[in-house]
């Protein structure tokens, strides 16, 4: 599974930098509790979740208050200090299209789509049986 680093921008001039498997999906987790439009700046896909860590460190004097996750600087800054994070920890970012980076799972179909098909896959598993055990 693959991990990605994202820059999220938010209301007054915050920036969330996090880890995640599916940072569109988190960017929706998000979106539900906020009352600003939410906005992806980035995403990188990353091989070690401590670059986030580290991008916390080299910005922990622009925290803003009573989270540890928004930063109060331009995404540009927000960006650079995840590169920088990454360089510094030995790693490399390759930055993906925000629209590229699909959802775990996204192969699959809809639970109702499987849920409504159970009765004609019970009978339809009842009828190989079924005719199977005719023969014996």
């Amino acid at each position: 599974m693959k991990d990605f680093v994202y820059v999220i921008s938010g209301e007054h001039g915050r920036r969330r930098i996090g880890c995640s498997d599916n940072p569109r999906q988190r960017l929706k987790e998000l979106q539900t509790g906020s009352p600003y439009p939410l906005k992806l700046e980035f995403i990188g896909e990353a091989e070690n979740k401590q670059i986030e860590l580290e991008a916390y460190f080299m910005l922990n004097q622009h925290k803003s208050s009573g989270d540890g996750e928004w930063f109060t600087v331009p995404p540009d800054v927000a960006v650079t200090t995840v590169m920088a994070a990454a360089n510094r920890l030995g790693y490399r970012i390759k930055q993906v299209d925000p629209d590229a980076v699909a959802p775990p799972n996204s192969h699959r179909q809809p639970l109702w789509v499987t849920t409504a098909m159970l009765p004609f896959v019970a009978a339809y598993a009842y009828w190989i049986f079924e005719t199977a055990y005719r023969h014996f």
